[in-house]
């Protein structure tokens, strides 16, 4: 009878173990996919040479809430030659069901596992996490073993995805966001200078020689990582609660225009700590091979990495300089005749419609085109582009993000450049930016005329050294702070005037919509489009800024349809959530 018994365990051993090599193999490929970025090769991540560390730093919020760390992991190990009790039919049973309970596999599978691998190493699992090894070490089981390895965990999943970044193979080198940006720091230094550790734990052979590797498919284990220095921890600008509120706004506006995508940052204009960027559809960084190659969009943070032309979100900055200058108030009248000749071009308002007499809030509250014009030929090239510059258009935030586009603004003495540039650029029309680039240039407005360089760590921590990164001044007058006052209250007149879905219940918001066409090849798409909004509140004494911005919304192109609802949205969470009370309530 008992003879029977095993020759029935037997058999269903070798039937139902076979998938569990496959199952390895599945997770060796997984991880290998993991860590190629779109566009690099497999052979040039694989002999890349590494910086040894011990531990990477941590990323986390700004009240400490962790937003990447590293994390230990197991790979279970049987030894059956050194294991005493499957001498007997009963002790290898409750060996195999006791391990098969804790790593949640059938028993039968771990049996045949046994059976087919008799006296060599078997994997009995991989990726285990610290509670499930614990509880295999309590067994006490001699021939079984845990080894230790290092993996990158993003508790927060999506909802950091791409500003937190990714990590190229398994939390050795970050390659983009936060992770990417402070790699020397979040990685451990050897002071000895140790150089060419791989990941595989496997040194690099040198002397001319390619490096090798022992394949890719397991993260580093502890005992081959080299013995040096902790990597520092950040703290960032991060507010997870403002993430959250931003990413949820977003989430909405995205789904209920149809929009591609879209894009949140939230910022303080005293300072130019970011508090939210959010990517929306994002990714979750501990599942990273579900995104490439038919969603890799969404590994990229398009707040740094992506520049478009802002249309007429710049009309903000056109007025400003045209009322710093002296050339303009709000209450200056133009006469709109829907078109108007600069260069060689003629341009025209939206739909060549001629507003007749309108003062400069009825500029900004219908978005003309034809007086944006009229402004900057008031101010003449020099000093209009000067002031383009001083709102920081042409150039990078220098935000500490990893892969920051400069965008692009042609001026005058460049051989690209002509008359009719200096027309359409005064409403956003041929000069390509960032969005950090415009929420910084609109918290310039809303601060002052003081232009802050914006953020995202503030405190370096490597054991009992700490670095504080203060605010930095990046223009200190853009505009004065007068000139910034009166803009502010022109904003906020024209939200109240003509755009009611940015508007929120109690309290004054300033800002400004914004409508483009998405340029491919050097050519405007006739359907694609660029809705935005870009604003500030509460509009008498600026807490923070907001930009939201929709690629391709189906239900309407207008900024001030499809985006002014989700900066609504926002700052009406926000005025909650930083205990600011309503308007009527400060002034009394």
């Amino acid at each position: 009878m008992s003879s029977d018994l095993s020759f029935k365990r037997l058999r269903r051993l070798r039937l139902l173990f076979a998938g569990f090599a496959g199952l390895a193999l599945v997770l060796v490929l997984a991880l290998a996919y993991w860590q190629i970025l779109p566009g690099e090769r497999p052979e040039t991540w694989m002999s890349e040479e590494e910086t040894g560390y011990r531990t990477r730093g941590s990323i986390l919020d700004c009240d400490g809430h962790y937003l990447a760390l590293d994390a230990v992991v197991y790979e279970v190990d049987a030894y059956p030659n050194q294991i005493t009790v499957t001498k007997t039919l009963t002790g290898a049973v409750a060996l195999v069901d006791d391990l098969a309970a804790i790593l949640d596999v059938d028993s039968d599978r771990v049996l045949q596992r046994f059976m087919e691998r008799e006296n060599r190493q078997i994997i009995l699992g991989t990726f285990v996490d610290a509670d499930t090894g614990r509880r295999i070490e309590e067994l006490g089981y001699a021939g079984i073993h845990l080894e230790p390895s290092y993996i990158r965990y993003y508790p927060e999943e999506e909802l950091f995805g791409p500003v937190v970044g990714l990590t190229r193979w398994l939390s050795v080198t970050g390659v983009s966001g936060i992770e990417g940006y402070y790699k020397a720091e979040l990685t451990g230094r050897d002071p000895k200078g140790w150089e060419g550790f791989s990941a595989s734990g496997t040194a690099e052979i040198g002397d001319g020689e390619e490096g090798r590797r022992e394949g890719p498919g397991k993260p580093p284990r502890i005992a081959d990582l080299p013995q040096v220095a902790d990597g520092a921890d950040l703290y960032t600008t991060l507010d997870r609660n403002v993430q959250r509120i931003a990413y949820d706004a977003l989430a909405y506006g995205v789904n209920r225009s149809g929009a591609e995508r879209g894009l949140v940052i939230v910022m303080e204009p005293a300072t130019g700590k970011v508090r939210a960027v959010i990517n929306y559809p994002s990714f979750d960084p501990n599942r990273y091979p579900e995104y490439w190659p038919d969603r890799s969009a969404n590994l990229i943070d398009h707040s740094v990495r992506g520049t478009y032309e802002p249309g007429s979100v710049v009309k903000m900055m056109t007025v400003a300089a045209g009322v710093n200058e002296g050339l303009i108030t709000a209450g200056t009248t133009f006469h709109d005749t829907g078109e108007i000749t600069i260069g060689t071009e003629t341009l025209y308002n939206l739909g060549e419609r001629a507003y007749g007499t309108v003062n400069t809030v009825e500029v900004l509250a219908h978005s003309l085109n034809v007086e944006a014009v009229a402004i900057a030929k008031m101010l003449q090239p020099a000093v209009f582009y000067d002031y383009m510059r001083r709102f920081g258009f042409g150039e990078s935030t220098r935000i500490d993000l990893a892969g920051e586009s400069p965008g692009e603004l042609r001026v005058p003495g460049e051989p690209k450049w002509n008359l009719s540039d200096l027309g359409t650029n005064s409403y956003g029309q041929g000069v390509t930016v960032t969005p950090m680039l415009v929420v910084a240039a609109v918290s310039a407005v809303a601060n002052g005329g003081r232009r802050m360089q914006p953020y995202v760590v503030e405190r370096i921590v490597r054991g009992h050294d700490e670095t504080i990164r203060e605010p930095q001044v990046a223009c200190a007058e853009v505009i004065s702070r007068d000139t910034a006052e009166e803009v502010s209250r022109m904003l906020a007149q024209a939200v109240e005037m003509s755009i009611p879905k940015a508007k929120v219940p109690g309290y004054t918001v300033a800002g400004k919509s914004g409508t483009s066409q998405v340029v491919i090849g050097g050519q405007y798409h006739p359907t694609r489009t660029i809705a935005s909004f870009a604003g500030f509140a509460p509009a008498e004494d600026p807490r923070f800024a907001i930009l939201v911005k929709l690629d391709t919304p189906r239900t309407s192109e207008f900024g001030a349809v499809v985006a002014a609802p989700v900066f609504s949205r926002v700052a009406e969470d926000l005025f909650q959530y930083y205990g600011i009370p309503p308007t009527s309530v400060r002034r009394s």
